[in-house]
């Protein structure tokens, strides 16, 4: 029942929930299995700078003592962006070796071969100097404003911290509740770029969508790409 759930700090004791919810929601909120086989691959790529760097921005939401939700937060992106650039060599490494030994199926070889060679150019741009999240919540856990609770717990962290503001990326497609969820919540549309990372999955156009909301404060400077 909805009294039962509770939004809380993210705790250590967490992380393998975490990484378990990022790869059952990581098909655009459906399993991400069918098209990618590897899930610890999968969780460190969605996971790891959060849990490991940045634990301290992270909130969970708890039912019952069982987390069904997290929302992963990054106050400083230039601290993600350096973080990438520690480990992007070794990382890349590792996604070569089980590429080529650990027996991918066609599926994921695919995904891997977009991941490395075109979904750089089909990224839609952020707003540097802004916060960023990453949210994703068990099915039976949407559409009852635990989601929204989760995030303006965020922003009232962010606000004590003297963010500009935050930005979240997310898929448009026919169907995608997402967009209009952050819309909600005073997100605007920053930029959507045409991608096809699920062409093969999902109907029609699907687009990399960035949603942004600027925090009001005395002194207010327009956003630079």
């Amino acid at each position: 029942m909805i009294e039962l759930v509770r939004i809380r700090k993210y705790q250590k004791k967490d992380k393998d929930d975490v990484r378990r919810i990022a790869c059952d929601t990581g098909f655009v909120g459906r399993p991400i299995d069918p098209i990618f086989q590897d899930r610890d691959l999968w969780a460190d790529a969605l996971t790891s700078y959060y849990l490991d760097i940045e634990p301290e921005s992270c909130f969970v939401v708890e039912d019952n003592g069982k987390v069904r939700g997290y929302l992963l937060g990054c106050v400083n992106l230039w601290k993600l962006e350096l973080y990438i650039s520690a480990i992007k060599m070794r990382m890349l490494g590792k996604i070569i070796l089980r590429y080529l030994f650990a027996g991918y199926n066609k599926r994921t070889k695919k995904l891997i071969r977009y991941i490395l060679f075109t979904r750089m150019g089909e990224e839609a741009k952020v707003v540097r100097n802004y916060a960023h999240l990453h949210i994703n919540l068990e099915k039976g856990y949407r559409s009852r404003r635990i989601g929204t609770k989760l995030v303006q717990n965020f922003f009232d962290y962010l606000k004590k911290r003297n963010a500009k503001g935050c930005y979240a990326q997310t898929f448009g497609f026919r169907g995608s509740r997402s967009e209009n969820f952050f819309r909600r919540l005073g997100f605007k549309e920053y930029d959507k770029v045409r991608i096809h990372i699920w062409d093969d999955y999902l109907k029609g156009a699907v687009y990399s969508v960035s949603m942004i909301k600027k925090f009001k404060t005395k002194n207010r400077k327009s956003f630079k790409h």
